[in-house]
């Protein structure tokens, strides 16, 4: 979803959304000549884009990620929870509460990151697997540390991890892939869609397939007069916090600002009028 909010020089407002890019520009050029034709000429720099997002994709682990619990050099848990220091005050924090000391001390709010190596568009490369002297399968991209005990963990982890490629193993050949989950069976697996791992496997393509939208779908650009719009990740429209990634962390903690202020305006009246606690109670909840 694609979202621009129009501003005139008159403050005339008018607010544009869709999921086509190509309708959205061509529905801006519109309503800014209809603009041009009763005397309001577009204000591009009040004019914002605001590019919407799923708020939660899943995608693989990042290379180094997964490098390193192949290895076994760090856990995971003691990634997240190793000591960071905050870019703003200085503090030392786990790096798991990082974003929420950002947000919650520095109204700092970090973009939501995209993989853009979903978007590399490429022929697939069918890579040949061998068995080694231990029994072990190792995986034969280069600078991939991945390994497997059975033929079938080869081709689930090639589906996991190299969903473009294939693997060929010797004395099974390259077999298909599945035309929902990705994954290369064999003929014989007359029963593969009713798995659990075809299913897993189905939802993890729809997730891929989301995440890649996404990142296409942020490269886009819009502009009025030859100029490019401004694209923002939090727009206030009619009073609230709208941010790109669905996300309200932002919108709330607006309003608890405001409800504090509210509350500050009002004790400082009700301890003037020497108000009784009861008193206090009663705006104190109204004002929560």
């Amino acid at each position: 979803m694609i979202k621009i909010e129009v501003n005139s020089l008159n403050n005339h407002d008018a607010l544009l959304a869709s999921r086509d890019p190509q309708q959205l520009q061509e529905a801006l050029d519109i309503i800014v000549g209809l603009f041009e034709r009763v005397g309001l000429r577009t204000n591009t720099t009040k004019t914002k884009v605001m590019i919407c997002v799923p708020g939660k994709i899943k995608t693989r682990r990042s290379n180094f990620v997964y490098n390193n619990s192949q290895e076994g050099l760090v856990a995971s848990s003691d990634l997240q929870r190793r000591s960071v220091d905050c870019d703003i005050c200085g503090q030392t924090v786990q790096a798991n509460t990082l974003a929420q000391h950002l947000e919650s001390q520095h109204d700092v709010y970090r973009s939501k990151v995209i993989d853009r190596d979903l978007l590399v568009e490429r022929d697939p490369v069918v890579f040949p697997a061998y068995t080694s002297d231990d029994g072990i399968y190792y995986c034969p991209v280069p600078g991939c540390v991945g390994k497997a005990t059975t033929k079938w963990t080869l081709r689930r982890h090639f589906g996991l991890r190299h969903p473009l490629d294939f693997v060929s193993i010797v004395g099974e050949g390259c077999l298909p892939k599945c035309d929902r989950c990705g994954h290369q069976v064999g003929p014989m697996a007359i029963h593969h869609r009713s798995t659990k791992n075809c299913r897993e496997g189905t939802e993890r393509k729809t997730q891929h397939k989301a995440a890649v939208d996404a990142a296409r779908a942020l490269e886009q650009s819009f502009s009025a007069y030859g100029e490019e719009l401004e694209r923002v990740e939090v727009f206030k429209y009619l009073g609230r916090l709208l941010a790109y990634d669905d996300n309200d962390v932002q919108a709330v903690r607006d309003n608890i600002k405001k409800a504090r202020k509210c509350w500050s305006r009002v004790s400082r009246v009700l301890r003037a009028e020497n108000a009784s606690p009861r008193v206090c109670g009663m705006f104190y909840k109204a004002t929560v």
